[in-house]
């Protein structure tokens, strides 16, 4: 089997120094290791800049806007169009039922 190399491509990337190309042979074993992220790092993504918890209040609080408009917004809204029907009917009006009964 042919010796493979391994660059220090990694640490390139971070800025740091290339580490010198070394032979791996084949009853040899190489451990790479990560460095943690470092807690101080801005965030990244859609709520970059925001801190943590504001992310959360946010979150929540447009949960309820949501389930407001789909638990107390729509009923009230059919029961006004219901009521308006309601009070639009006059004397001798035919009416079909929920039951199919024409009155």
């Amino acid at each position: 089997m042919e010796n493979l190399w391994i660059m220090g491509s990694a640490a390139q990337s971070q800025g740091q120094p290339e580490v010198p190309a070394e032979p791996v042979g084949q009853n040899q074993t190489t451990a790479v290791t990560v460095a943690p992220a470092e807690p101080n790092t801005p965030h990244t993504g859609a709520a970059a800049g925001l801190p943590p918890r504001l992310c959360q209040l946010i979150f929540i609080v447009g949960i309820f806007v949501i389930l407001y408009f789909i638990m107390f917004r729509e009923p009230k809204k059919r029961q006004r169009q219901q009521q308006q029907m309601i009070q639009s009917l006059k004397k001798n009006d035919k009416v079909r039922t929920i039951g199919g009964i024409i009155a």
